[in-house]
């Protein structure tokens, strides 16, 4: 029996166990390719940093997740079940200054906010 199977995602997605059944093997694949998230969530940025000359950065990253379920019967092929596409986005300062004892240059980054700006999953028929 898999270890990753359908009835180890009832807690977290139990109509996933109602459509496809229990202990069906299950896998995810994972990419952060901007065309997938193009069409899929609002005005998103691409995957990247910017850090203007005052040393304040912004990091954008995407992430599509998608979850394989694998069919009964011969071939077993697997159905696409569930797509997730989210992007978390991360802003802060990056400083230098010699206040150390020696005079030495230091490093500093703050950082000022972390955030899940946009989640969305999609069923195998595409309906959120």
């Amino acid at each position: 029996m898999a270890q990753m199977n359908t009835s180890s995602l009832a807690v977290l997605l139990p109509q996933v166990v109602e459509e496809f059944g229990e202990e069906r093997p299950i896998d995810f694949y994972l990419s952060m390719s901007h065309s997938l998230f193009s069409n899929k969530l609002d005005g998103v940025k691409p995957t990247g940093f910017q850090m203007d000359k005052n040393g304040n950065f912004k990091f954008v990253l995407n992430i599509s997740i998608t979850l394989l379920i694998q069919k009964s019967g011969v071939r077993k092929e697997w159905d696409e079940a569930r797509s997730m596409f989210a992007s978390f986005t991360a802003k802060g300062k990056v400083t230098t200054n010699t206040t150390n004892r020696n005079g030495e240059k230091l490093l500093t980054v703050f950082a000022k906010s972390a955030e899940l700006s946009q989640l969305r999953m999609f069923d195998k028929d595409g309906q959120e």
